[in-house]
């Protein structure tokens, strides 16, 4: 029920975030009016790129935990087993 909560008011304040975050952003084109426009598009695109990298880089960072914690836990099954065969005596 908790994490339940949790979850919801995270993507709460996640939303409130980039809500907040596109305001801003569109009162800084209504100030700027119509110069520099190709400079905002490139900065967007550089932008878009380290979060595309950002994200790829912590896909990799959570497949390498899952992946270890499966070693891991192969290796206590295989310590376990090898214990309950020696303890039976097999």
């Amino acid at each position: 029920m908790q994490e339940n909560k949790d979850s919801k008011m995270c993507k709460l304040w996640f939303k409130s975030c980039v809500c907040v975050y596109e305001r801003e952003r569109e009162r800084e084109r209504e100030r700027g009016g119509g110069g520099g426009g190709e400079e905002e598009e490139e900065e967007e695109e550089e932008e878009e790129e380290e979060e595309k990298k950002k994200k790829k880089k912590e896909e990799e960072e959570e497949e390498e935990e899952e992946e270890e914690e499966e070693e891991e836990e192969e290796c206590i099954n295989i310590g376990l087993l090898l214990y309950f065969s020696i303890w039976r005596g097999c």
